[in-house]
């Protein structure tokens, strides 16, 4: 240290940060008692031995050589690059959203906040501003509310808890939290309260947490600001507080697998099953031995109950547990499991057997499909069954499907009316006929059976979705669905598990936050935080805008030096990263009442100790358990009961299937067309628009018209000025008219057929010179095509699309261009979808008299909607009335509407009338 016998200034720093961490000083310590005295001193100082100590701060030696500007140049011009087409890219997102009429969350607050500015009514003008959670907040939202609530102009109360900020991701910002609570106390002593008092956990559970945390954070929940750990307290004033401590459920415990020392070397997964293993175990004891947990009584109080398995909730650092712990519980150990917010839809099993399914129906003859399809739950066959007969087909040769009708003719029967339903109506009507037959659902455990309706019912939309847009192909729809499960596409399981239902919550912390459970297990202690993915090459940073973790090949020559802007973020972020991973940790932790178990996976040492990551939720709970000199406990093994436990028991058939629960009382949104067949006939809307049969009125037929020619005229209608002579410029494929390449891709094949074209001219021809379109030109504020989302009082959207609107004077004027012939639908069908589009008008655009009334293009005439009385009232509760029976029936069927009903062969009181009429 001769350089430096004085303590270096801030402008001197840089300089001495690189001479120590360099390899002038600690890098020319190669060996010998000099080596050995600086390790010791370094080890008495800091904690750390020397290689250790100047591996942490590596990062230092590039902040350092940042700021002395001693940084390639290559960098440098890299970075000028990529903040040019960060800026770039910013203005694109803001045009595209500004064209697009979308806000983002920040946009919304930002735009608030302008207006709160602007407006000077505003600010100061609540009395009082209530924000909760707020240790989550970022500095626009701060700003916002500094800006609601300015000094002497109303009062700001703040709940949160600085213990349980994790949400940096959202930009989340500790020091905004304690700052608030600075000036709260620097202006009023009296307005701060500390809320400690816990009603949620017992004793020896508040006990465990108060002294993990208390040894995590004897420095301070946050190094850079000064705040100590606030321990919870028990409200041991209540009478009942003796009595919560008399619950059995094991209040607390670490379940580590012993494992093995090297040479062995398992892997971190097998390590991990194993202590799922034994979480399964503990879970399954508690449950079968009757531990108890407290729970309300029924009552109006509280007592203990035995546990079941729905009390119990494993927490995740992510979901990239799920499958492993998919595997343990539910194929190894056969415990009931929902996972919240599963994105591993095409990975069910159910989805997979929904493709093999389509691939047989599309090629019977293609053996490994059809023994995909047999060996699958979907086919009806045991099992056993099934891998006799494709043992048969591989030893002699036999075609599966001949084989199938010879053995199993029901099941062959049914597996080709699958499929002439398939050929004929698109691949969503054999998935349907499947979930309708009750077969498919009862060959898996009652527990599971709600996942898997779900599932088939996103299976068949998907193939709804695939048919409106690609065709009615079996196996092209198989393949569709195959690519996705191949590319491992997110998408979220359908929400399944209702309030009674009895099985283990699997979830992330952050999904958990604002819950609590009797028992909560926290797995993944192993976890360590990461700043940044390895690998990726490029890292936003809050600090740098965005940090190169390496150049572009070509850039550098060999034996370069690094980029310095990865390890600079690196420098930032990992102190904060590792922070709000221990306040993860008390999240996860402070969710548990009666008991809590530390699940992690570790490898050991030679010597047999336990090993783990730097920074990780195991090293943290190792550290405080050893801290007394006594270790980590070792797992107790499971009872013989519990290890012995496997998979549930078969259903039997014929046991009653009940359907995942419909998500709240009204239809989400209801459109005209809906709303329509539902009073027209409700059991018509239920063929409609929950088994998707088509409308007869909306197929196409030998006559003109149909939807595709339909969406053409309506293309057509918006664009056009509806002036004779003006007509022509609107053809999209005529030379020069610069619409061809707007013409959507589905409605060019529409357009070249003469046979379509042709007509549809004539119809736009004669309806230009009619009285109504001179009325629509001359019409004020005429607006065509115009969508709209009206909310109902009881929170469902009314939604769809007004062909044409006007006002002439005082009153509002709404047209419906039809193809097809008017007659050819029932006449009340087009009243309701009119008076749904006048209540939607009135609405939005205010009260004024209405004239309202269909235009068939074909025939070129208009038909009132009639002068029926009504008064807006009882429209508005009749369309809401609607929005409750589509989503929850009844469903009946309405036997004056039979004579026009397009479905009279398709239910028992449309054949009976047509037997009847014959």
């Amino acid at each position: 240290m001769e350089a430096w016998d004085e303590e270096p200034g801030d402008e001197d720093l840089p300089r001495f940060v690189m001479d120590l961490l360099g390899e002038s000083l600690l890098g020319k310590l190669s060996g010998g008692k000099c080596k050995e005295d600086v390790n010791g001193l370094a080890l008495t100082v800091t904690g750390q031995g020397l290689k250790e100590y100047r591996d942490d701060r590596k990062a230092w030696s590039a902040a350092a050589r940042w700021i002395t500007g001693d940084r390639p140049p290559q960098e440098t011009e890299m970075r000028a690059l990529l903040l040019k087409v960060i800026a770039l890219s910013w203005e694109l997102f803001r045009a595209a959203k500004s064209a697009s009429g979308t806000l983002s969350f920040d946009d919304m607050i930002s735009r608030a906040l302008q207006v709160v500015t602007a407006e000077s009514s505003l600010p100061g003008r609540f009395l009082h501003v209530i924000v909760d959670e707020f240790q989550d907040t970022n500095a626009l939202q701060d700003d916002l509310l500094s800006a609601l609530v300015p000094e002497g102009g109303g009062s700001l109360f703040l709940v949160g808890d600085l213990q349980q900020s994790i949400y940096r991701f959202r930009h989340a910002e500790p020091a905004i939290f304690l700052k608030r609570v600075m000036e709260a106390f620097q202006s009023d002593p009296d307005s701060l309260v500390n809320l400690d008092v816990t009603f949620r956990s017992r004793q020896a559970v508040m006990d465990a947490v108060n002294s993990l945390f208390g040894r995590v954070w004897r420095e301070g929940v946050t190094k850079a600001l000064e705040s100590g750990f606030s321990r919870l307290a028990p409200p041991e004033s209540r009478d009942w507080w003796p009595k919560r401590q008399e619950t059995t459920v094991k209040p607390f415990e670490i379940v580590i697998p012993a494992g093995e020392a090297p040479p062995a070397k398992p892997r971190v997964s097998e390590i991990r099953l194993s202590a799922m293993r034994l979480l399964a175990d503990r879970i399954v004891e508690a449950v079968d031995s009757g531990a108890t947990v407290w729970d309300t009584d029924g009552e109006g109080s509280f007592a203990p109950r035995p546990a079941r398995f729905r009390d119990f909730a494993v927490l995740v650092p992510s979901r990239t547990f799920y499958d492993q712990i998919e595997q343990v519980f539910i194929d190894e150990r056969g415990i009931p499991t929902y996972f919240e917010g599963n994105r591993n839809y095409f990975g069910r099993g159910e989805v997979r057997d929904a493709v093999r399914l389509l691939e047989a129906l599309a090629d019977p003859g293609d053996p490994l499909a059809m023994a995909s399809f047999l060996a699958s739950p979907l086919s009806g066959l045991a099992p056993g069954v099934s891998a006799r007969l494709i043992a048969r087909s591989r030893s002699d040769g036999s075609d599966l499907p001949s084989l199938l009708a010879q053995e199993h003719p029901l099941e062959a029967s049914r597996f080709e009316r699958l499929r002439r339903e398939g050929l004929a109506a698109g691949p969503s009507r054999p998935l349907a006929t499947l979930l309708e037959d009750d077969s498919a659902l009862l060959s898996c455990e009652g527990w599971k059976r709600p996942r898997v309706a779900a599932n088939l019912r996103r299976a068949i939309d998907l193939a709804r979705e695939y048919e409106a847009g690609l065709g009615m192909s079996l196996g092209g729809c198989a393949d569709y669905l195959r690519d996705m499960t191949r590319r491992g596409i997110e998408t979220r399981e359908a929400d399944t598990l209702g309030e009674d239902d009895d099985m283990v919550r699997v979830m992330t912390v952050h999904a958990a936050k604002g819950l609590e459970f009797p028992v909560v297990a926290v797995t993944g202690l192993e976890l360590a935080p990461r700043t940044r993915k390895q690998g990726v090459r490029l890292v936003v940073s809050p600090h740098l805008g965005i940090a190169a973790t390496a150049l572009p090949e070509g850039w550098v020559e060999v034996g370069e030096r690094e980029v310095l802007a990865g390890a600079i973020h690196d420098l930032f972020e990992n102190r904060e990263t590792w922070e709000e991973n221990q306040r993860l940790l008390y999240v996860a932790c402070t969710r548990a009442r009666d008991s809590l178990i530390l699940c992690g996976a570790s490898p050991r040492t030679e010597e047999g100790e336990l090993r783990s990551k730097r920074h990780s939720w195991l090293e943290t709970v190792l550290d405080w358990a050893g801290s007394d000199g006594s270790g980590p406990p070792e797992p107790e093994p499971p009872t013989e009961g519990a290890a012995r436990r496997g998979k549930a028991a078969p259903a039997t058939k014929g046991e009653r299937v009940d359907l995942p629960p419909e998500e709240g009382g009204t239809l989400e949104r209801i459109s005209a067309t809906a709303y329509a067949l539902l009073k027209f006939c409700p059991f018509a809307f239920r063929m409609r628009h929950r088994q998707g049969l088509d409308i007869s009125w909306e197929m196409p037929s030998d006559d003109v018209g149909g939807a595709d020619l339909g969406s053409l005229a309506h293309w057509l209608l918006r664009r056009w000025d509806l002036r004779p002579e003006t007509l022509s410029l609107y053809d999209p494929l005529r030379d020069g008219a610069g619409l061809g390449e707007l013409l959507p891709a589905d409605l060019r094949p529409v357009w070249a057929d003469p046979a379509k074209r042709v007509p549809l001219m004539g119809w736009l021809e004669r309806f230009a010179s009619s009285p109504l379109a001179e009325r629509i030109r001359n019409g004020e504020d005429t607006r065509k095509e115009v969508p709209f989302r009206v909310r109902l009082d009881n929170g469902a959207l009314m939604v769809g699309v007004i062909d044409v609107i006007w006002r002439e004077g005082e009153k509002t004027c709404i047209r419906d261009y039809k193809i097809g012939r008017i007659e050819n639908a029932p006449r009340e069908l087009y009243r309701s979808q009119l008076l749904f589009y006048a209540l939607a008008a009135r609405k939005h655009f205010g009260g004024s008299p209405l004239e309202l009334a269909l235009l068939s293009l074909k025939e070129n005439r208009e038909i009132p909607v009639g002068k029926d009385p009504f008064s807006w009232e009882d429209l508005e509760e009749d369309v809401a009335s609607a929005t409750r029976q589509g989503a929850a029936g009844p469903f009946e069927p309405s036997r004056k509407m039979c004579p026009l009903c397009p479905w009279k062969g398709e239910c028992v009181l449309g054949r009976e009338w047509t037997k009847g009429a014959l």
